[in-house]
């Protein structure tokens, strides 16, 4: 009898699946590191959190009539929101591309899959034989082995997706009953859905996401058409005025944030890191952070808040809402 050799994808009998987001892969198809979660991952978003939570309780205190804040036109308010909702979806598009690799075996498993399915094509017939090599001669090795591995864990992918897809619906019908003429239509987590899908176009590139980011963000900030004014429309971007709405974060230019978080990913999580400028110094940087384990309690609470940021998300306002409540009367 052989000894079956270690697998570390397997834990205590058990497939090890990577929670929610993070994964211990490239997009080589080589393990980076044992672990599934990356903290350094998780305190950013936390950080987001923290900054949201402050954001949130000040708006609610001016619903109060506590302070005066214009928020639609205070530089700083503009300032702290764009930061807020651009670390999320940055730090969105690095988890992204860290998901892009959880779904894929390691290159053995698909190998002996391969040469399975390579049994069963040659019995089939030329057409079909036909069909599978022009693919292979068309497709690069590795790109290939992500398209038959589906490159993402689809359960898990699949159910992330509908929980923040019926979490934005539920962000919609609550809107609509306290501010039912500026009803949140497409908010975060609505932007959040959509790009979770678009993203997935553009796991594969690098230098691409980076360009196309930075254009994206440009264009979304300086284009403007009437079309876009459509209510059918709004939620691309690109408005000449700013829709009656308590949130709203168009696909122009957000979705550039994403894909410029995906250029990070790849560029400071993949080992070996990606040819290019600062190869060496993004190499040392993703060590460093990939080693990083937040030991203190500020970081702790920070990974904590990053791990469980949907419902946290969707929990905070209600009971700073009871809070102010219990202080202030209606």
């Amino acid at each position: 009898m052989h000894k079956k050799a270690h697998d570390p994808h397997r834990q205590s009998g058990k497939t090890a699946v990577p929670p929610n987001h993070y994964s211990n892969h490239d997009t080589g198809c080589h393990p980076i590191h044992p672990r599934s979660r990356y903290p350094i991952v998780d305190a950013a978003r936390g950080a987001a959190i923290v900054l949201m939570f402050v954001y949130h309780f000040m708006f609610d205190l001016r619903y109060y009539n506590v302070v005066a804040i214009d928020f639609n036109n205070d530089p700083v308010w503009l300032g702290l929101r764009t930061l807020i909702v651009g670390l999320f979806l940055g730090v969105m598009g690095v988890s992204l591309h860290l998901a892009t690799a959880s779904g894929l075996r390691n290159c053995s498993r698909s190998r002996s899959r391969d040469a399975a399915q390579g049994k069963s094509v040659r019995k089939s017939g030329v057409y079909t034989q036909y069909m599978s090599i022009l693919r292979t001669l068309l497709t690069p090795r590795c790109a290939l082995q992500r398209d038959r591995e589906q490159f993402l864990n689809q359960r898990a992918f699949v159910r992330r997706l509908l929980q923040v897809v019926g979490c934005a619906a539920l962000v919609s019908i609550s809107s609509y009953m306290m501010f039912p003429k500026s009803m949140i239509f497409f908010g975060i987590l609505h932007f959040i859905a959509a790009a979770s899908v678009l993203g997935l176009l553009f796991y594969r590139w690098f230098w691409v996401n980076l360009a196309m980011g930075v254009a994206l963000i440009v264009v979304g900030l300086t284009v403007q058409h009437p079309w876009f004014d459509q209510p059918g429309w709004q939620w691309i971007g690109l408005m000449t005025h700013k829709p009656l709405t308590e949130d709203y974060v168009p696909l122009l230019p957000w979705f550039g944030v994403v894909l410029l978080g995906l250029f990070v990913g790849k560029w400071i999580f993949s080992t070996p890191p990606v040819a290019g400028p600062f190869t060496e110094w993004a190499g040392s940087l993703g060590k460093s952070l990939v080693q990083w384990q937040g030991k203190s309690r500020l970081s702790r609470l920070l990974i904590f808040g990053g791990r469980h940021s949907l419902p946290i998300y969707m929990l905070h306002q209600p009971v700073f809402f009871a809070i102010l409540y219990l202080f202030l009367g209606t």
